[in-house]
């Protein structure tokens, strides 16, 4: 029986993660901070070992002899293009001492160590393998600050491999969505999803062109727990579906088609919704070739059954069926006003 520990095992890939691991018999410890979580520790409370804090807080309790691990993967961070925001200036710190910590757990414990880093980090637009160069770009952004926290992480862990014995593995995965995912970070699908099951506007941000490569997240963990059990070593894996790139606009009306939907489709500046620190990502398509062939791995999910399966997971939970507060509904009425009939 293997013993996993998932930090951040409360949040969307993380509770996903944990389900797939019980369902093969691993017996399973989860730390969550709550600050990015979908689900509350009472509702695994039954069938994993739940710590709420952050890791870089209370790995100190974690060392053997009191515990064992075999597995640790390394998920807990902040999310969202727009929940980023609120931690400006704390995220490199969050995310560099949380990464420094795992190493020193699976150090300790002899353990395969898989942290999950971002495609935020090749910086630029385009379509990306992972021997490409991540570049810093010259603009100081919020996102800037995850990217380059990340990178730093990546590079970090690998590092230190190269002087010890850690066993670790680097995943980058493209724009995730699927059930469970919640709007409240800026997730483009469930806003979608929610709008078209409650006849409210789909906002889009901007013209809607901005291109993205959505990846069903119980491909992401198929594909995190065949790097945890591959024989490689200090690799980078972009996880991603390139089979699903398309446009933000193509997208909505992609929603509205399955949901079955007559929800208006509007434009809207996402710096009035979340204020001016909002920045939209690059362009970026995954090149999974290395997924593909070092770990037969291949996405399952299309977009249309992440889509209908996402509608199927709020139509379950009719009370989780709003995504806008207050300033919101006032730039959806003010949208709509300009919108021509």
């Amino acid at each position: 029986m293997k013993r996993a520990l998932i930090t951040g095992g409360l949040g969307f890939v993380g509770t996903h993660l944990v389900d797939r691991l019980l369902s093969e018999g691993s017996q399973v410890t989860i730390v969550d901070s709550l600050i990015s979580n979908v689900m509350q520790p009472a509702d695994y409370e039954a069938s994993c070992r739940v710590i709420v804090g952050a890791i870089e807080d209370v790995a100190r309790d974690l060392f053997p002899p009191s515990h064992h691990f075999d597995e640790i993967y390394h998920l807990a961070s902040v999310v969202g293009p727009a929940g980023v925001l609120k931690h400006s200036g704390e995220i490199a710190r969050q995310v560099v001492t949380s990464g420094e910590a795992v190493v020193e757990l699976a150090l300790a414990h002899k353990a395969r160590l898989i942290e999950v880093s971002t495609s935020e980090v090749y910086g630029r637009a385009g379509t990306f393998r992972e021997t490409d160069s991540c570049i810093i770009p010259g603009r100081f952004t919020v996102r800037l600050e995850y990217a380059v926290a990340k990178l730093t992480s990546e590079i970090a862990a690998i590092n230190r491999a190269r002087v010890t014995d850690l066993h670790v593995n680097i995943v980058r995965p493209f724009n995730i969505a699927g059930p469970r995912q919640l709007p409240g970070g800026g997730f483009v699908l469930p806003r979608f999803v929610i709008a078209a099951l409650t006849g409210a506007p789909l906002t889009v941000f901007g013209t809607g062109q901005q291109v993205r490569a959505f990846t069903d997240v119980r491909d992401i963990v198929t594909g995190v727990t065949s790097v945890m059990r591959s024989p490689h070593r200090s690799r980078v894996f972009n996880l991603g579906n390139p089979a699903n790139e398309l446009s933000i606009m193509d997208l909505a009306h992609r929603v509205r088609e399955v949901v079955g939907s007559r929800s208006p489709i509007i434009n809207v500046d996402p710096k009035t919704l979340f204020g001016p620190l909002y920045e939209e990502g690059f362009d970026k398509v995954p090149e999974d070739t290395r997924a593909r062939e070092d770990l037969s791995w291949k996405p399952r999910y299309t977009l249309e059954d992440t889509i209908r399966d996402t509608m199927n997971w709020y139509s379950e939970r009719p009370h989780m069926l709003t995504c806008t507060d207050e300033q919101e509904q006032e730039v959806l009425v003010g949208a709509l006003a300009e919108t021509p009939a």
